[in-house]
């Protein structure tokens, strides 16, 4: 049996390979913006269904077509699609980038594809008596980057100083105001190097499109899911097959893995 583990840069760009085997036409830099009704002209006849894309005038937003399919995560651009929200237990998420030099020693360090705190105890209680970063879950890819994500426990973040003041709204709670964005940068880094064994030589954050240390946190609390997956609309005769699929259906909660899971199930559908 062989294990593979792609990043995702590497795994989209196999897909846009394959994508491209297969004869799919691709069009980079547009935007969808929204259906454009079919409508009779001023002879009567009616053109279809097409889109109106950004920047006007592309090439696309002349193509007719029977069928869309969307695919844009929790954008969802695609009208039609009612969401429900479902609200657990509270979850803060952290992700966090580091610069990766690619020297033998970098190399060596083992990746961790997913450790929870409910088969590991041992470990995230060592984890806290020596940085006090108090973990659910933890996970590090390396790729053009040393990836880690895990999940937080609220009051921990509030001991080491990361949320500046207690809030039962959580949007208040993981507000930029009341985050202290250095002692993120910190807890993040010393989680990864517990985690690791210290055996990533230097821990230096990768900058992100602003210029700043590549690190965020982020609400796991609320996920929206689609009350249906398929619409089938007509107008002046002309049927249009309208799906969703893939984030956009339904979003997942990452530590239990099952993004990748429905990618797989759904590409089977």
């Amino acid at each position: 049996m062989w294990l593979i583990l792609f990043g995702i840069r590497q795994l989209q760009c196999v897909l846009l390979k394959v994508a491209l085997v297969l004869g799919v036409k691709i069009h980079d830099s547009v935007t969808f913006q929204g259906l454009v009704f079919p409508e009779p002209d001023k002879d009567g006849k009616v053109l279809g269904w097409r889109a109106s894309f950004e920047p006007e005038g592309h090439i696309l937003s002349e193509f007719v077509f029977d069928a869309l399919i969307g695919a844009d995560g929790k954008r969802n651009t695609v009208p039609g699609f009612p969401k429900r929200e479902m609200r657990g237990k509270l979850a803060i998420g952290i992700t966090a980038n580091f610069v990766n030099r690619r020297t033998p020693q970098e190399e060596k360090v083992q990746e961790i594809s997913g450790v929870a705190y409910i088969f590991n105890q041992q470990f995230f209680k060592e984890m806290k008596e020596a940085t006090g970063a108090d973990l659910e879950n933890i996970v590090y890819y390396k790729d053009e980057t040393h990836y880690f994500v895990m999940c937080a426990k609220k009051q921990s973040l509030i001991e080491k100083g990361v949320i500046i003041e207690d809030n039962e709204d959580v949007s208040l709670l993981l507000a930029p105001s009341n985050v202290d964005q250095e002692k993120l940068c910190e807890y993040a880094a010393s989680a990864a190097d517990f985690a690791t064994n210290g055996k990533l030589p230097e821990l230096k954050y990768a900058l992100n499109h602003n210029g700043k240390e590549d690190v965020a946190m982020f609400d796991f609390t609320s996920l929206f899911s689609a009350q249906c997956s398929v619409r089938l609309v007509e107008r002046y005769d002309q049927r249009l097959l309208m799906a969703i699929v893939g984030d956009t259906l339904h979003e997942p909660f990452w530590p239990t893995g099952s993004g990748c899971a429905r990618g797989f199930l759904g590409v089977l559908d």
